[in-house]
């Protein structure tokens, strides 16, 4: 495994309904975690449109990734909504 330094990390919240929303970091990323703190089940994508088949992310739980990324993108399912809190870490590889 790599040794890193955290370069800039952002933060985003992301309030979801059932109409594909994103957010977009200032800079590629390359450590994105995603939180769902609402009550309703998300369904993310990174760096294109989601939707329901996509990855999903229940009330509570947590994912993190570690991908370059430039956009989350988020959806529930037709009538729900919830809001998810995302922060993106962009890394410098030392050593």
């Amino acid at each position: 495994m790599e040794d890193f330094i955290a370069k800039r990390i952002e933060y985003k919240t992301l309030s979801v309904t059932d109409v594909d929303k994103w957010v977009e970091f200032d800079y590629k990323v390359q450590c994105v975690h995603v939180k769902n703190v609402g009550d309703s089940t998300a369904y993310i994508n990174f760096d294109g449109p989601a939707t329901t088949d996509s990855y999903d992310v229940k009330p509570g739980e947590a994912v993190t990734i570690m991908a370059e990324v430039k956009t989350v993108h988020a959806i529930c399912n037709t009538g729900y909504s919830t809001t998810l809190k995302i922060f993106g870490l962009a890394k410098e590889v030392v050593g």
